[in-house]
C-alpha cells in the first residue's frame, strides 16, 4: 500500500489502459408487425446526444477576483490552475512591443508568455527568449540557437520560471537554464528530440516531455537525468504538446500516444497510467489521440482530452475515471468551484458540470477563417480572469463571455492573432501574437 498525496491509501496500478467497447444497435423495420413499445426515444450515439444548448444563467460558484503577481506555467501555476486573478472588466490595451520572430511556414510559436518577479518571458519561433518589464521595455534576449545551425529548426517548446531562473525547451531538443535577472546562462543540455512544449518545475525536478515520446526528470540545479520514461510508440503528432503539470510531489504527463501517466516527481515511479482513446468517427484528425489539453489538477481530480473526440475527469487517487465527455478540446480548460470550461476541438466554447460531466451551456464560436479555403480558426483558452472568460484566436481578437451564461460580452481587437493563450498577472491580461508581438491590456 502507498500513500499518495492526493489523501488516500490505494495500490498503486501499473497499467489503467481504457477498453472502449462500441455496440451498434439499430432498428431497421425488417418486422412490420413489431409492437413499437411508448415512452421517450434517447440517442444512442454520443454525437447524436451532444446538440447544441442554449445560453441560460445557471448558478455558478466563482471565487472572488485575486491579484496574483506571477504566471509561472501554462494556466498560470505548475497545476495549471489559478482561479479568477483580477482584471478589469473591459480591459484595454496599454502597450505592444516587438519580442522576436514570429509564426512562418518555417516555423511557430508554441507558447504564451509566463511572468515571473523580475518580468514577462516569451520564446519566439526563431529560438529567442525576452525579457520585458511590466511597462514594455526590454531587459534582454538570450539567444539560443547554437551557432552553425538554423534558427527556423528551433521553433516549439516554452518557458517556465520559478524564482530568479527561467527553464527553457526548444525544438532543438535543447533544455536551457538562465537568470531572470540577467539572461546569463546556467547550464544547458542537448537531447536527441526536439521539444513542442514547455517544461514543467515539480519542486527539486524539471519535468520535459521530447517528441520520440520520452519523459525526463531532471534536476533542476544540474539538468542532470533522474529519471526517464516511455510513452506508447505514436506515428503522427500536434506541431505544439501539452505540458506536464505538477501537485503534491506527484506529476502528471501527458504524451502523444494518448497516454495520462502520473508519477512520484522526485523518482519518476509511476502510480497509475491511463489511455485517453476515444475519437470522433468520419475525420482525419481522429487519427492524432495525443493529449492537447493540458492535465489541470485541482484537490484529488484531474482533467485532461485530446483534439479528437475526448476529454475526461479522473481520479487522482488510482487513475479511474469520473466521467467521459464524447468532445475533444484543444487547448487547456479552465475551472472554478463547480465547473469546468473549455472550448471543444469543433469550435463550441461549453461549461459543464465538474462533478457530473453534464452539460450547461454551449456556445458555437466562428471556426471559418474568411478568405481561406484550407485552414481553420485555432483557439487558445478560455482563461477566466476578473470574473470573466477570455479565448483568444489565431487570427483574429479576443473574445470575452460571461461564463454564467456563455454569451459573448465583448471584442478586444488583437493584431496578428494570438499564437498561444493569455496570461494575467498584475491586473494585466498579456498576449503573445504570431506576429511576434507581445500585447498587454488593462
Amino acid at each position: 500500500m502507498t500513500t499518495l498525496p492526493f489523501g488516500q491509501n490505494v495500490r498503486p496500478l501499473t497499467s489503467c489502459a481504457m477498453l472502449l467497447l462500441c455496440g451498434a444497435l439499430s432498428a431497421c423495420g425488417i418486422f412490420s408487425s413489431e409492437e413499437i413499445l411508448p415512452g421517450d426515444r434517447e440517442p444512442i450515439r454520443p454525437d447524436a446526444a451532444a446538440e447544441l444548448l442554449p445560453a441560460e444563467s445557471v448558478p455558478l460558484q466563482i471565487a472572488p477576483a485575486t491579484e496574483n503577481l506571477v504566471w509561472t506555467h501554462k494556466g498560470g501555476s505548475p497545476s495549471h490552475r489559478i482561479e479568477n486573478p483580477a482584471l478589469s472588466d473591459a480591459p484595454s490595451r496599454i502597450w505592444s512591443v516587438s519580442v522576436g520572430t514570429g509564426s512562418s511556414r518555417d516555423g511557430r510559436i508554441t507558447s504564451g508568455p509566463v511572468v515571473g518577479i523580475a518580468g514577462i518571458l516569451t520564446l519566439d519561433a526563431g529560438g529567442t527568449v525576452t525579457s520585458t518589464d511590466f511597462s514594455g521595455a526590454r531587459q534582454w534576449q538570450a539567444r539560443l540557437v547554437p551557432d552553425g545551425e538554423a534558427p527556423q529548426e528551433a521553433f516549439g517548446g516554452g518557458v517556465a520560471v520559478v524564482g530568479e531562473r527561467a527553464y527553457v525547451t526548444t525544438g532543438l531538443g535543447q533544455v536551457v537554464t538562465l537568470d531572470t535577472t540577467t539572461g546569463e546562462e546556467i547550464w544547458r543540455r542537448r537531447f536527441d528530440a526536439p521539444f513542442r512544449s514547455a517544461p514543467t518545475v515539480a519542486a527539486e525536478r524539471l519535468i520535459v516531455v521530447d517528441r520520440s515520446n520520452t519523459a525526463h526528470g531532471l534536476d533542476r540545479q544540474t539538468g542532470q537525468t533522474v529519471w526517464r520514461i516511455r510513452g506508447a510508440e505514436t506515428g503522427v503528432a500536434m506541431i505544439a504538446a501539452a505540458q506536464p503539470a505538477f501537485t503534491d510531489g506527484i506529476g502528471l504527463i501527458p504524451f502523444a500516444s494518448g497516454e495520462v501517466q502520473a508519477v512520484f516527481s522526485r523518482t519518476g515511479r509511476r502510480l497509475w497510467s491511463t489511455v485517453i482513446a476515444s475519437g470522433r468517427r468520419g475525420i482525419a484528425r481522429a487519427s492524432i489521440g495525443e493529449i492537447t489539453a493540458d492535465p489541470v489538477v485541482d484537490g484529488i481530480t484531474v482533467y485532461a482530452g485530446n483534439q479528437s473526440g475526448a476529454l475526461v475527469s479522473i481520479d487522482g487517487r488510482n487513475g479511474q475515471r469520473n466521467w467521459t465527455l464524447s468532445e475533444g478540446a484543444r487547448d487547456l480548460p479552465t475551472l472554478t468551484a463547480d465547473s469546468l470550461f473549455f472550448v471543444t476541438d469543433q469550435g463550441v466554447l461549453t461549461r459543464v458540470d465538474r462533478e457530473s460531466g453534464s452539460r450547461i451551456w454551449t456556445t458555437p464560436l466562428d471556426t471559418e477563417i474568411q478568405g481561406s479555403d484550407t485552414r481553420q480558426r485555432a483557439f487558445y483558452g478560455p482563461v477566466m480572469a476578473g470574473g470573466q472568460l477570455y479565448v483568444a484566436q489565431s487570427d483574429a481578437d479576443i473574445l470575452v463571455f460571461d461564463p454564467a451564461t456563455g454569451e459573448q460580452v465583448r471584442r478586444i481587437l488583437l493584431a496578428g492573432g494570438a499564437a498561444a493563450a493569455p496570461a494575467v498577472a498584475r491586473n494585466t491580461l498579456m498576449v503573445l501574437s504570431n506576429t511576434g508581438f507581445l500585447h498587454a491590456f488593462q
